[in-house]
Order: structure tokens, then C-alpha cells, then sequence
């Protein structure tokens, strides 16, 4: 474990940061890396937070432009990856570092399984987008 972590005053472990039993969050020294589980968990957290950001930007020109059905299935099979990215951010808890210090599900912890939940959902809805675009476009849709 890094020097900072005074044992006796942790209240809280986090993928970035700790928290104290005074409430006070400290985040990690940026080369802090304390076992497999938590180095696997940030490059998770890193690469969850880059592929929503592209999901979101397509949505956001989505709004404007019209994309070929193929691009849709490529954004619902990297919304499906960012499922699993976010999914793997929990393979912290079984880190030797949650052992000792009993990790439980906090705040953020409770965001990610929602957030995962949301992004399943997202995927399963653009791939209905990618279908229903590719029939309209083949003149085997509806109206």
C-alpha cells in the first residue's frame, strides 16, 4: 500500500482516491498502482469514459445528420463495450487492498452498476436504430 494511507484512518477505498474518517478525500499519486485488480480497474475506468464520450458525441450529431445503418451498429457494438469496461471496474473489489480494508458498495460504486444497467439498455436501442434504419433503407420498412 502507498505511504499515504494512514491503516487506522481510512474510512473509504476508491479506484482514484480514498476517503478518511474525517470525510476528507485524497486522491492518489498518479503513478499509484496497488495491485493487477486496481490497475485493471482506472485503464477500465479510463477506457469506459472515452468510448461514452464518443457514443455521446455521435447521438449529439445524430441530431443533424443522417448516418448509414453500419455506423449504428458500430456504435451499439462500442456501447456494448462500454458496458463491459464499466462491469470491470468492479473487479476491484477483489483486490487484496478491499480484503483488508472490507470495500462495500459506496456512492459511485451504486452510479457504476447504473450506469451499466444504461448503457446495456443504450446498446440494445441503437442496434434496434441500426435495424429498423437498414430495413428502411433496403425499402423492406414500413411507412
Amino acid at each position: 500500500m502507498s505511504q499515504l494511507l494512514l491503516i487506522d484512518q481510512v474510512d473509504y477505498l476508491g479506484v482514484f482516491c480514498f476517503q478518511t474518517e474525517n470525510g476528507v478525500n485524497y486522491a492518489y499519486a498518479s503513478d499509484a498502482v496497488f495491485s493487477s485488480e486496481h490497475a485493471l480497474a482506472r485503464n477500465m475506468a479510463y477506457a469506459t469514459t472515452i468510448m461514452g464520450a464518443i457514443a455521446w458525441c455521435f447521438y449529439v450529431l445524430a441530431s443533424c445528420l443522417r448516418f448509414p445503418p453500419p455506423l449504428w451498429l458500430l456504435v451499439s457494438s462500442v456501447i456494448v463495450a462500454t458496458c463491459v469496461c464499466e462491469g470491470l471496474n468492479f473487479k476491484w473489489f477483489s483486490s487484496n487492498e478491499c480484503d483488508f480494508f472490507e470495500c462495500d458498495l459506496a456512492t459511485s460504486s451504486r452510479c457504476g452498476i447504473s450506469a451499466c444497467v444504461f448503457w446495456f439498455i443504450s446498446a440494445i436501442m441503437t442496434y434496434y436504430v441500426f435495424k429498423d434504419s437498414k430495413d428502411h433503407e433496403g425499402g423492406e420498412g414500413g411507412n
